[in-house]
């Protein structure tokens, strides 16, 4: 295409193609020839020398190899026009090759020595077709002329024109028919790989739009060559130079809403009407006339409006050209996300727009985390690098759409086809195990979370929505170790059922920014009755939310939504400033306290600001951490272990207990162990309540025999690693002598006590 790398010299093959094109050729020239000399005024004079264009597009797309058959079919011509005169067809295949030659040569050592980028770079037509000029006129056409001028004096045609006379006019021809006629034909071939030298068009007809607009102002100008026509042809030419002075600004009009292959082709159309008009209504020009009417008026007359308005025209379209395609690289700069340079949201939903409707799409979108999380695991200098790379990742699938909508988040499209489906299933196989480089070369766990909307034909909606019900979606969807990513067809209910989620959701958000969490809390005791200490307090903060009616929202409720509007690290961090607010005006309470244990979500596990958070609210309100220990949930997934590793040795550095909340039950059970330094784990409350399933039988998968050996091997493993044990679930005093018998420290469950709020378990619990 138009590389810089076209202007090197390429070795180049003479294939079976390669013959038909110099057959092509040979003949093409010759005929240019026979019809230029058809349409002028004159045996031996030609207003309009197609072959200087021709000759030019040809060598300049496909080489000086060009120069055999566009010499060939000059001497081919000047055989069969004037047999009886040898000078005419070896004047014209000399000086069309040197022509070629220097003009081709010439354009391009100017567009090598100035740096010229292709069309695509600023000014990119204009400024190959400014060279072009002074490549064509004044070094391209001077030298046949001046070589034309010569010959012909010598042989003894034109006997009545002076050197200069006629080195002027072969001049003149030469340069009009390069400047009306190669830059045509340069663009009806239009840009390829294989060409030897830069064209400024795009390839096929790409360009060759007509609108109305276009129709009309087409139109015009031919109406006004017609015109110009009809009054030479009636013989009115004094009013030709007054209609000739609206023909330029027509044609610069319709040079600025045109395309240049249908302005330059308008152009031409044009130029042979105004030709003709003087080939039927003028005295032939030629050797054998005398001096007085060689130069006629007409003629010159003809000769500056087709060059003065072919120059004017090409010049305001190729403005108008760049200045299009400026605004164009505007436009895609608006699309496109700086960073990255994939497509923005407003990108995607050009996409949507432009998408083919007539088939169904695969909408995926995948979530590496936000970009504090990304700088966090890689530290904040390869945040932009590490984009750049997933980026580039994500791009080796080959998606027909690539997005971002925000750092850390990736919209991609496929075809709603097998192959698109197998596709998106490997994307998400591979974003499971997905891991990049630290600067220290160690490799660190970034998998994504992968969501996939089914787009049916014709179906759509705005961006905007798009993203939402993705994001909204991405929060319902199975978590990733799936075995493959849920598919959701974007459907009416789907989006009905979105929209009430969404009102809900909303409530939600404002009673969670309004601050209505409400401290509750579950005590934690002692396995063996015998080693209760009422005096010294261990529990679990629980949250609730009260809503606008005052009442309270228990957590399964409102913490799902919560998760979904990714509020999560929000409900942390405001439980962890009333727990903390609460116990700095009640300093009595707080020493009574051995373990006050506060739950964390996954997310503030993953975030990189949520340590110096509480350690920063700790310091402002004068506690001490030794009362206080973080619950981290095993049964969430966490999506980067290295980072929630961080987390927690932050935390333990910091001076706080941190625990395993529903152990035995997650991904990665006993590998937590072995990430994790952990003061103390909770087993799930599922084997808890195994213990006393009246259905149980030795043979059942939930027998009393299996869930003993369960729990004991558990609390074997935690006291090797001196690991207290906590048994959740803990509904009566059997159940808490038969886990008291295995071997767990402490029990929580109904036996101990009910949630209540948490100034109410102070109350209850004081000592007599």
């Amino acid at each position: 295409m138009n590389k810089t790398s076209a202007l090197e010299a390429q070795p180049r093959t003479l294939s079976r193609a390669g013959v038909l094109r110099l057959l092509g050729a040979f003949a093409g020239i010759a005929l240019a020839a026979w019809l230029s000399r058809s349409l002028s005024p004159g045996e031996h004079f030609s207003l309009l020398w197609l072959p200087a264009g021709l000759a030019f597009a040809l060598t300049w797309k496909y080489g000086f190899v060009m120069l055999l058959p566009i010499m060939g079919g000059m001497l081919a011509w000047g055989a069969l026009a004037q047999p009886d005169n040898p000078w005419v067809g070896l004047t014209a295949a000399a000086a069309e090759a040197i022509a070629v030659v220097a003009a081709v040569s010439a354009l391009r050592w100017l567009l090598k020595i100035r740096g010229w980028r292709g069309i695509g770079s600023e000014n990119g037509r204009l400024r190959w077709l400014l060279n072009f000029y002074v490549a064509t006129l004044l070094i391209g056409a001077l030298l046949p002329a001046l070589l034309g001028a010569l010959i012909f004096k010598l042989s003894g045609q034109f006997g009545s024109l002076a050197f200069g006379e006629l080195a002027f006019v072969y001049w003149v021809i030469q340069a009009l028919g390069t400047l009306l006629f190669a830059p045509l034909i340069l663009s009806l071939l239009g840009a390829s790989d294989d060409d030897a030298n830069p064209i400024p068009f795009p390839p096929g007809f790409s360009e060759l739009r007509i609108t109305v607009i276009d129709a009309l102002a087409g139109l015009a100008v031919i109406a006004l060559a017609a015109v110009i026509f009809w009054l030479r042809r009636s013989g009115n030419d004094g009013y030709v130079t007054i209609v000739a002075l609206a023909y330029l600004p027509l044609v610069a009009f319709s040079a600025m809403t045109q395309g240049a292959r249908f302005n330059y082709m308008i152009l031409t159309l044009a130029a042979v009407l105004m030709s003709t008009a003087l080939v039927l209504t003028s005295d032939p020009i030629g050797s054998g006339r005398p001096t007085e009417p060689a130069l006629r008026k007409e003629v010159f007359e003809t000769l500056v409006l087709i060059f003065c308005g072919t120059l004017l025209a090409q010049i305001l379209q190729a403005i108008s050209s760049d200045r299009a395609r400026a605004l164009a690289r505007l436009e895609d700069q608006a699309m496109r996300e700086p960073v990255t340079g994939l497509f923005n949201e407003f990108g995607f939903g050009r996409w949507l727009d432009a998408r083919d409707g007539q088939r169904a799409w695969l909408l995926v979108a995948v979530w590496f985390g936000s970009q504090e999380r990304i700088g966090f695991l890689l530290g904040p200098a390869n945040i932009l690098s590490a984009r750049r790379q997933l980026a580039r990742q994500l791009g080796t699938y080959q998606p027909h759409m690539l997005a971002t909508t925000e750092p850390g988040r990736y919209l991609l499209a496929f075809p709603d086809d097998a192959r698109g489906h197998e596709t998106v299933d490997s994307l998400f196989v591979a974003l499971k195990r997905h891991q990049v480089p630290r600067e220290n070369g160690d490799m660190i766990d970034m998998p994504g979370r992968v969501t996939v909307v089914r787009l049916p034909p014709g179906g759509g909606g705005s961006a905007t929505l798009m993203t939402s019900t993705l994001m909204a979606l991405e929060a319902q969807s199975a978590p990733v170790n799936a075995n493959r990513p849920p598919r959701h067809d974007l459907t009416d209910d789907l989006l009905y059922r979105l929209a009430d989620i969404a009102s809900r959701s909303e409530r939600v958000r404002t009673w969670l920014n309004e601050g209505r969490i409400v401290l509750y809390a579950q005590q934690i005791v002692a396995a063996r009755a015998d080693e209760a200490d009422a005096r010294q307090l261990a529990f679990e903060v629980l949250a609730r939310l009260r809503d606008d009616q005052d009442q309270l929202l228990p957590p399964g409720v409102f913490l799902s939504i919560a998760a979904e509007l990714g509020m999560m690290a929000q409900i942390d961090r405001q439980v962890v400033a009333a727990v903390f607010d609460y116990f700095r005006s009640r300093p009595e309470q707080l020493a009574r306290v051995r373990k006050c244990a506060i739950n964390m979500s996954s997310a503030s596990l993953a975030d990189p600001g949520f340590v110096g958070f509480v350690k920063a609210a700790l310091a402002d309100r004068g506690l001490s951490p030794q009362h206080f220990c973080f619950e981290i949930t095993e049964s969430q997934a966490i999506a980067s272990p290295q980072l929630a590793q961080s987390t927690v040795s932050l935390l333990r550095a910091a001076g706080f207990a941190v625990s395993i909340d529903d152990f035995g039950t997650g991904f990665a059970t006993y590998d937590y162990l072995k990430r994790f330094a952990v003061d103390e784990i909770k087993i799930d409350g599922s084997f808890i309540t195994g213990l006393t399933n009246p259905n149980s039988t030795q043979y059942t998968v939930t027998s009393l025999g299996l869930d003993e050996e369960i729990i004991a091997s558990i609390v074997r493993i935690a006291h090797r690693l001196n690991i207290r044990t906590v048994a959740e679930c803990v509904s009566d005093d059997a159940v808490r002598r038969h886990v008291a018998a295995l071997g767990v420290d402490y029990v929580q469950g109904w036996c101990v006590g009910r949630p209540m709020p948490l100034a109410q378990m102070f109350t209850e619990s004081a000592p007599a």
